[in-house]
C-alpha cells in the first residue's frame, strides 16, 4: 500500500503516462535492474531471480500504467497535475470525487513490492501504456522485449475468481454531419440543460445491470419535447469504456417554464425506472462567458434526425450466453458524444465472445448511421481469447489461491476484454495467461473503491505463487 500511495501521487491519464514511466525507469535504474522498451514505450523491468532460482521459468507480472480519469461534475480536480486524494473508511479505500486508480495501480504496486520483498524466479514486470483509452499497446506491442511465456495479470475485480477468457471488442467512431443556422430569435436565451445523478458503470463489467446511459436518456428528453427547442451543443464526452452518469446540452428555448415542467416529469419517470433518487436535471441560463466558450452558438438544423438515430441504436446488452449462466455474450455502449461546428462525434464500444456477433454489431451500427450520411470508422478490433482451464499456470494459480482463501477459486469468463490474452498471443502459441485481483467496486467511476482485505489475500496469493516453484 506504500507503493500504491506513491503511485497515486503521479498523474497518469491515458496518453499522458510520461511522469509514471519516468518514475518507474528511475526506480529500476536505482535497483540496477535492466529495462527494455518498444517503440510505443511499453516498458519491461527485468528483475533477476533470487539466489538459487535462476533456472526456473521466467514469470511475467503485467499491469498498465494509465488510468481512467473521471471526476464528479462538481469536482475541480486537474488530472494533469493533481495527485489523487485517498480516503480509507473501515475496509474500503476510495478517492475524493475521482476515480481511485486502483485499476490498475494496485497491481502495479503489488508487482513492485513482490520484486523487492519475496523469493521469486526470474521476473519481467511488463507495464503497458494506454490500456484504458485506445489500447495502443495491444496493437503495437513488440513481443521481442519479453522472454517469458507465463503471464500473470491483476486487472480483474472480484476476489476469489481467476479469469481465463475475455470478450473481443471494437471501437467505432461516428461523425454525423450537421448544418447550422442562426437562432430563431437572438432574444431567446440559451440554457444549459444537464442530466446528473445517474450511476457510473464500467461498460464491460456492469452493462447488464441496466442503470441507464445519461447520453441516451438526455437525448430522449430533448427529442420528445413537444415545444420549440433548438440544440446548439451536446456534451457527453467521458470514455468509451464507461457508461456515462451525466450529459449536458445547450438549448435555445422558446418557453423556459414549459420545458422545465416537462423535464421534471421525465426525471420522475427516470428515478422510478432506475431506482435512483439522485437523478436530476439542472437548467440554467447561459451567461455571456459561457456563450463565449461555445465553438459555435448557432443551432443545429433538423436536430431530431440525428437524435432519433442515436437513441434508436442499442446501447445495452444485445444477447446473453447460452452456455455460461449469467455471462453477457454481446453488448454495445455509446460512451462519448461531442458536438463540433460541422459534425457530432460519437464513439461506440461493441463487444462479444462470439466474433460473428461482434461483426454483426459493428455492421448494425454502421448501417444505422450511414443512412444519415455519417462517416463511420472502425478504428480497431480486438479478438477474444480462451485459455485452457487445465493448463499448468491455471491449475497452479488455483492451488495457490485456494491455499489462501480456504476454498477453491472460481474459474470464470468475462465480458470484459483483458490485455493478458492479447499479450499471450504476441508471445508464443503455447504461452499461458491468467488474471486475478482484489474486489474493486464501480471501476471507471468517481465511486470506485477497493476492498483492502481482498488486496491482502491477493498479495499473499502472489507471494505464494512466487515462492513456490511452478511445475510445468
Amino acid at each position: 500500500m506504500d507503493y500504491f500511495r506513491q503511485i497515486a501521487q503521479i498523474p497518469r491519464c491515458s496518453k499522458k503516462e510520461e511522469k509514471i514511466r519516468a518514475r518507474l525507469l528511475d526506480r529500476a535504474t536505482s535497483k540496477w535492474y535492466t529495462t527494455r522498451q518498444d517503440e510505443i514505450q511499453n516498458i519491461v523491468i527485468v528483475v533477476p531471480a533470487t539466489p538459487g532460482r535462476e533456472n526456473e521459468p521466467v514469470l511475467i507480472l503485467q499491469s498498465h500504467m494509465d488510468m481512467v480519469c473521471v471526476a464528479d461534475p462538481e469536482s475541480t480536480h486537474n488530472f494533469d497535475t493533481d495527485p489523487i486524494s485517498l480516503i480509507t473508511e473501515w475496509e474500503w479505500l476510495s478517492a475524493d470525487g475521482t476515480t481511485l486508480w486502483a485499476d490498475n495501480g494496485i497491481w502495479l504496486a503489488m508487482s513492485l513490492a513482490a520484486a523487492d520483498t519475496v523469493s521469486h524466479p526470474p521476473l519481467e514486470l511488463l507495464i503497458t501504456v494506454d490500456e484504458e483509452q485506445w489500447l495502443t499497446w495491444a496493437l503495437q506491442l513488440d513481443g521481442n522485449i519479453l522472454e517469458g511465456k507465463l503471464l500473470i495479470n491483476l486487472d480483474t475485480e472480484d476476489e476469489g475468481e481467476i479469469c481465463i477468457s475475455s470478450a473481443g471488442w471494437g471501437r467505432v467512431d461516428i461523425q454525423i454531419p450537421i448544418t447550422r443556422s442562426p437562432r430563431s430569435s437572438d432574444r431567446l436565451p440559451l440554457h444549459q440543460v444537464s442530466l446528473i445523478g445517474m450511476q457510473w458503470w464500467h461498460s464491460w463489467v456492469d452493462i447488464h445491470k441496466h442503470r441507464g446511459n445519461a447520453i441516451i436518456e438526455l437525448l430522449k428528453i430533448v427529442d420528445q419535447y413537444f415545444g420549440d427547442a433548438e440544440i446548439v451543443q451536446i456534451d457527453g464526452w467521458v470514455a468509451d469504456n464507461a457508461i456515462p452518469a451525466h450529459c449536458s446540452c445547450i438549448l435555445s428555448l422558446d418557453d423556459f417554464s414549459l420545458f422545465s415542467g416537462y423535464a421534471k416529469t421525465k426525471i420522475t419517470a427516470l428515478r422510478e425506472q432506475f431506482g435512483l433518487s439522485s437523478i436530476d436535471i439542472q437548467i440554467t441560463a447561459c451567461d455571456d462567458e459561457t456563450v463565449d466558450t461555445l465553438t459555435n452558438s448557432e443551432v443545429i438544423e433538423n436536430h431530431r434526425v440525428p437524435l432519433q438515430v442515436i437513441t434508436s441504436v442499442p446501447s445495452w446488452v444485445i444477447s446473453m450466453s447460452e452456455s455460461i449462466d449469467g455471462l453477457v455474450q454481446t453488448s454495445q455502449n455509446i460512451g462519448m458524444l461531442a458536438t463540433h461546428p460541422d459534425h457530432i462525434a460519437i464513439t461506440y464500444a461493441p463487444r462479444s465472445s462470439v466474433m460473428t456477433q461482434l461483426d454483426e454489431a459493428i455492421h448494425n451500427i454502421t448501417t444505422a448511421y450511414e443512412q444519415i450520411w455519417s462517416t463511420v470508422i472502425v478504428r480497431a478490433k480486438y479478438p477474444w481469447r480462451q485459455q485452457n482451464p487445465n493448463d499448468a499456470l491455471v491449475t497452479y494459480t488455483a492451488s495457490c489461491y485456494e491455499h489462501i482463501l480456504g476454498k477453491a477459486p472460481e474459474i470464470v469468463a468475462y465480458h470484459a476484454w483483458l490485455e493478458c490474452g492479447a499479450i499471450a498471443e504476441k508471445l508464443w502459441p503455447d504461452a499461458q495467461a491468467v488474471s486475478f485481483g482484489p474486489t474493486i467496486l464501480d471501476p471507471h467511476s468517481p465511486h470506485e473503491r477497493c476492498h483492502l482485505p481482498s488486496v491482502k489475500k491477493c498479495c499473499e496469493t502472489l507471494e505464494l505463487m512466487l515462492t513456490w516453484n511452478i511445475q510445468l
